[in-house]
């Protein structure tokens, strides 16, 4: 039996699987996944299409059938979060200014993303038949949207298939 803590890496984990795969799809470059120092993390360290350098911070929640529960993935980012984020962004840049193109500099953006609802039977998840969309997605200020890789995918067990994904991308938090 998984414990909570163990489920929510595997949801994490495949939450940024499902980012990469987002940010290709837009023409972003992946450089590094999961930077860390001691002073903080950054979950993905992209170049723009337009050779902005971006670091990406990634939240993800399953959204569960019960209407009573009404998390969202942009509850989970703090200030706290931001100022170690924001500081690990200055400490890469400063490190690695050859991807630092004058002109752009760099950003921090933030994709959150909400994996289909699942129900639990005798402690394990089931897909849940057919599609809800509560609504409470906030709008977004860039690309969002069901995520449309060509294929399904399974990744730790989880299996996420193109429209079992809603990803919205906030540019310059």
């Amino acid at each position: 039996m998984f414990s909570a803590k163990h489920s929510k890496q595997r949801t994490g984990k495949l939450g940024e699987e499902k980012a990469c795969e987002f940010l290709k799809s837009k023409g972003y470059r992946v450089i590094e996944r999961n930077y860390q120092k001691p002073w903080g993390e950054i979950d993905i360290i992209a170049m723009a299409p337009d050779n902005t350098l971006v670091f990406f911070e990634v939240k993800t929640i399953r959204q569960f059938i019960d209407p009573k529960v009404s998390l969202k993935p942009e509850d989970n980012l703090s200030q706290a979060k931001l100022k170690k984020i924001h500081r690990s962004a200055q400490m890469f840049s400063a490190k690695h200014s050859d991807l630092i193109r004058e002109e752009r500099g760099w950003r921090i953006d933030f994709l959150a993303l909400t994996l289909r609802p699942i129900r639990f039977t005798q402690g394990r998840p089931e897909e849940f038949e057919g599609r809800q969309n509560s609504g409470s997605i906030l709008p977004s200020t860039g690309p969002e949207g069901p995520l449309r890789p060509s294929n399904g995918s399974e990744s730790n067990g989880l299996t996420i298939n193109k429209e079992d994904c809603i990803i919205n991308h906030y540019q310059n938090i």
